[in-house]
């Protein structure tokens, strides 16, 4: 007799054990395992469920599970650890999953894809735990550096950065604005379409459409699957968040511009950049060649024929281009602090290595932008983190070293969701808490 297995927890299962044994990406491993084959859209939101919330709930998953492993939980194979804490999540935040579909299904699993003996491991530790709620209630230490450990999976070096500039009140709001669905926004293209026109074809295939405060910035919900959309497919709109939307307006191009964007991939900043204004002459650039190709099949889709993409490291000028462009775009690799709603593993995963060498790669990124730079062009330095010593602390380091160099006040054509202080201090960082969005910085300067 067959054993059936829901295809959401399987498909959950080769997930989490990618990204925690094999270091995957949790946003391309996702992609990898839930693509178009899995037709029903039930399942991929239950699979996505399960990733996103045990990766975010690991500490606290593991500090329940491992007094219960008599062997050491170490000793356990590394797929029955990821059952346990995948059930144990479900267990335990997702209260109307059935509990004896959650077992059954973590003790098959583990029969296919680990061993039997490991099974009965699975088997005995989910059946103790089910027989007692003490196991699955929500639990908050007081000491709360070790309760946003536990609970959010919040590494203490991860602490020590965000509490340089949030109270831990705030901490907390944006650890539990990582916690809720992430949200999808799309940018309309406007070359071929409006927004009235487009959130009538998509509401046409049961998606709600609503209004973001970003002109032709729509947030999506429902719907089967975005990407098999009519819309999609005549290249009406690209995905984008709202927060990276912000960026054409404070960059200023004007009719004709010459633009640069050095770290491109996946393309959006580009492409929103390039409804701003016309007749832009772009050069969308990035070291991952893959990428790039991504960046080449949206812009043939959406009907760009102005960008020319190449590979090119950004830590280096290309000879003949020095003070040829209006506009530079450095949108430099991060840590991601603001997007680990979507990549909850970047929580526990940054150190201070990992910092120290990504403020070296990001000034050398910003040193080569401006020697591009023609004199009177504007700059925009962005990233998607919460971290003071990749934002402000780069913006301070551009003003202090480099010559000949000002800052732009920001001034935006529309109300952000949130009061935002830091302008007058000639940059502006969107939080997720306040601002609907993923967390984002930008600070913009002239050659002068």
């Amino acid at each position: 007799m067959k054993v059936k297995i829901s295809p959401a927890r399987t498909a959950a299962y080769k997930i989490l054990y990618d990204v925690i044994e094999n270091k995957a990406f949790s946003n391309i491993a996702v992609n990898k395992h839930i693509d178009l084959s899995m037709k029903n859209p039930a399942d991929r939101k239950l699979a996505t469920a399960i990733v996103y919330g045990t990766l975010k709930k690991k500490n606290r998953l593991e500090d329940i599970l491992a007094p219960l492993c008599t062997a050491g939980w170490e000793n356990l194979a590394a797929g029955a650890r990821i059952l346990l804490m995948m059930s144990l999540y479900q267990l335990m935040y997702m209260t109307k999953q059935p509990k004896y579909a959650v077992v059954n299904d973590a003790v098959n699993l583990c029969k296919f894809n680990v061993s039997h003996g490991a099974s009965g491991v699975v088997n005995g530790i989910l059946r103790k735990i089910t027989s007692d709620s003490a196991y699955t209630q929500k639990r908050r230490e007081d000491d709360f550096s070790v309760y946003i450990n536990k609970e959010f999976g919040v590494a203490p070096f991860v602490y020590e950065i965000l509490s340089v500039q949030y109270t831990d009140e705030e901490i907390e709001n944006i650890l539990l604005s990582f916690e809720r669905p992430s949200r999808v926004y799309i940018h309309v293209n406007t070359n071929k379409t409006t927004a009235e026109k487009l959130t009538t074809k998509l509401e046409s295939e049961c998606f709600k459409v609503r209004q973001t405060y970003v002109p032709d910035m729509l947030e999506i919900d429902g719907g089967s699957n975005l990407f098999v959309s009519k819309a999609f497919k005549n290249g009406e709109f690209f995905v984008q968040d709202l927060s990276g939307s912000v960026l054409p307006f404070i960059l200023g191009c004007e009719d004709g511009d010459s633009v640069i964007d050095l770290c491109s991939a996946p393309g959006a900043k580009t492409f929103s950049t390039n409804l701003s204004a016309n007749d832009l002459k772009i050069v969308s650039c990035d070291i991952n060649a893959k990428k790039l190709d991504l960046v080449k099949r949206t812009a043939m889709q959406l009907g760009f024929e102005n960008i020319r993409v190449f590979k090119r490291d950004g830590k280096f000028v290309r000879e003949g281009e020095e003070e040829i462009y209006d506009r530079v775009i450095c949108d430099v690799p991060c840590s991601g602090l603001g997007v680990a709603g979507r990549k909850p593993e970047i929580l526990y995963n940054v150190t201070r290595d990992h910092i120290d060498a990504l403020v070296k790669l990001q000034r050398s990124i910003l040193e080569s932008g401006f020697k591009y730079l023609k004199k009177g062009g504007v700059l925009v330095y962005s990233t998607c983190t919460l971290n003071r010593e990749e934002n402000e602390d780069n913006a301070k380091f551009v003003l202090e070293n480099i010559p000949g160099i000002e800052p732009v006040k920001i001034s935006l054509p529309f109300e952000l969701q949130a009061e935002h202080e830091e302008l007058k201090d000639g940059y502006l960082r969107l939080d997720p808490h306040r601002d609907k969005c993923d967390g984002f910085f930008i600070a913009a300067f002239r050659k002068v």
